[in-house]
């Protein structure tokens, strides 16, 4: 009766909300109802069932379904402030922010630790292609004419011969060793370590948002941009962007549901005698490694979806300006100082330099019926 009212009510709702946010809640339910059941007993709680009229059945599974359903929906509205919170934004309270201080620290100095040792390994292979030729020079020098080396100095030749294999070791490893820990940066981390967030997935995401708005790449703000961006890409790249949000959403929604149902099993503990006491303690303790799991892997959907972030911003902010009859400017720099001019007259009504946009507006019309 109830999974067919549950078939019946999930027909009419959108495929992502079901997926996102009915089908943990569902399991959310299931669990608690089986922790109450061992708690009642199985027996009585079927005896109780079987004996209800048709009539009640009904009612009670339509009842059941329809706040099953209005649960799933409170989740799925409150999506964006999840997000947040795991995000890492806290709020300003004195507990709160110390925390989110405090972890926002950790994750700077990391990617301090990342940005410094990228450097060095840039310096070293610069360095490295002069170092290798003074030592083959040292090594030419101890070889006059191409002939063997002196008894006396066949040792020292024998150390810059394997000291120069090292280096030339070092010139291969090194760009991999720099290249694998940029693209970690890239991926999981703000160019700017003051911008780092309490969390690995507010990083993942920050990295996502900064990334058009670098300097050396669109000067674009990416939140204020992002709501018209998403309006004018072709109906695959919006599907593309909506699967990769709702995977890691749905771990999230996961992570969130084992946290209550951990409090929960933990307040009852501690609020009413519990027989077997056993039982609840394990489930707390399994929803907690379970929440702990479902938000490690989210990071990795949460990547996915902030690089198709990044890509939508390379492929189609042109489509964007001609959304908004602007043509597009010849060169990078021209377009960073024309992003930044349409975000202050669309944010504030007032561009610091409007003949910019003047311009950009009055190349994208088409020529007046009959003009040259």
């Amino acid at each position: 009766m109830f999974g067919g009212a549950l078939d019946k009510a999930t027909g009419f709702l959108d495929q992502r909300l079901v997926l996102t946010s009915v089908l943990p809640s569902v399991a959310f339910w299931s669990a608690a109802l089986a922790l109450v059941g061992s708690q009642v007993g199985w027996a009585h709680a079927q005896h109780w069932w079987t004996h209800l009229n048709s009539g009640t059945n009904v009612l009670v599974s339509i009842v059941a379904v329809a706040l099953l359903v209005l649960f799933a929906l409170l989740l799925s509205a409150h999506e964006g402030a999840l997000i947040s919170l795991y995000e890492g934004y806290w709020g300003r309270g004195r507990v709160a922010g110390w925390l989110a201080r405090r972890a926002a620290g950790r994750h700077r100095r990391r990617v301090q630790r990342i940005t410094r040792k990228i450097g060095q390994l840039d310096e070293r292979i610069n360095a490295l292609p002069a170092e290798i030729a003074q030592i083959d020079r040292d090594v030419a020098g101890l070889r006059p004419g191409g002939r063997p080396p002196a008894a006396a100095d066949r040792l020292l030749v024998r150390q810059l011969a394997k000291e120069v294999a090292g280096k030339r070791r070092q010139e291969r490893t090194f760009p991999q060793q720099a290249d694998a820990l940029t693209g970690f940066q890239y991926r999981n981390y703000p160019r700017d370590p003051g911008h780092a967030l309490p969390t690995r997935l507010g990083n993942i995401l920050k990295a996502a948002e900064e990334y058009p708005a670098y300097e050396g790449r669109y000067g674009l703000d990416a939140v204020f941009f992002w709501p018209r961006l998403i309006a004018v890409v072709p109906d695959s790249t919006r599907a593309n962007l909506s699967d990769a949000r709702a995977t890691f959403v749905l771990l999230l929604n996961v992570c969130t549901l084992a946290l209550l149902f951990s409090a929960g099993a933990l307040v009852a503990l501690a609020c009413a005698v519990i027989h077997p006491a056993a039982v609840f303690w394990a489930s707390a303790a399994g929803a907690l490694v379970l929440a702990y799991l479902m938000y490690r892997s989210a990071l990795g959907p949460a990547q996915a979806y902030g690089e198709l972030v990044r890509s939508t911003f390379d492929l189609y902010r042109g489509d964007l300006l001609k959304q908004l009859q602007l043509s597009e400017p010849a060169s990078f720099a021209q377009e960073r100082t024309l992003w930044d001019n349409l975000g202050q007259m669309m944010y504030r009504g007032d561009a610091s330099d409007p003949d910019i946009l003047d311009a950009a507006r009055t190349s994208a019309l088409p020529p007046a019926p009959g003009g040259t």
